[in-house]
């Protein structure tokens, strides 16, 4: 089999692959990735970033990151999770994933905090709301 051959047949299976994650709910691929199914051909990462929010899986991609998984599959979530968790552009897959170069450990520990503050803040900022609301609805009936 040549090369363009190959990178053919990857492409094509890579395809099916992504059709197939797609056609699932968002909480298989989450459970494939908690039971470390990843697939073949890195797919589950593609459309988990196009079907869900940091929220529903910020999480268990941390977890992922923090796990002894192949570098392979830590990059691929280490794009997933800056992608949902729109961190700025100093994070970086590799600073997320490749141990050999960077400080993955105290890398990680700082993005933990930083997703873990700001989901707080939107928490703070969601009990506000619903609470302007139920004033709002409170004086109309007054």
């Amino acid at each position: 089999m040549s090369l363009t051959e190959f990178e053919e047949q990857y492409a094509r299976h890579a395809k099916e692959e992504r059709e197939r994650y797609d056609s699932l709910p968002v909480e298989v691929l989450l459970d494939d990735i908690k039971n470390k199914r990843y697939g073949d051909h890195y797919q589950i990462w593609v459309s988990l970033v196009a079907r869900t929010d940091f929220r529903q899986a910020g999480l268990i991609l941390l977890e992922v990151l923090e796990s002894d998984a192949n570098p392979t599959v830590r990059s691929h979530c280490a794009h997933t999770f800056i992608a949902l968790a729109h961190l700025d552009d100093r994070w970086t897959a590799e600073r997320l994933s490749a141990e050999r170069k960077f400080p993955v450990k105290d890398n990680l520990q700082e993005v933990r905090r930083i997703v873990e503050d700001r989901m707080k803040l939107e928490d703070q900022r969601s009990k506000e709301s619903w609470l302007k609301r139920i004033c709002r609805r409170r004086l109309k009936t007054s």
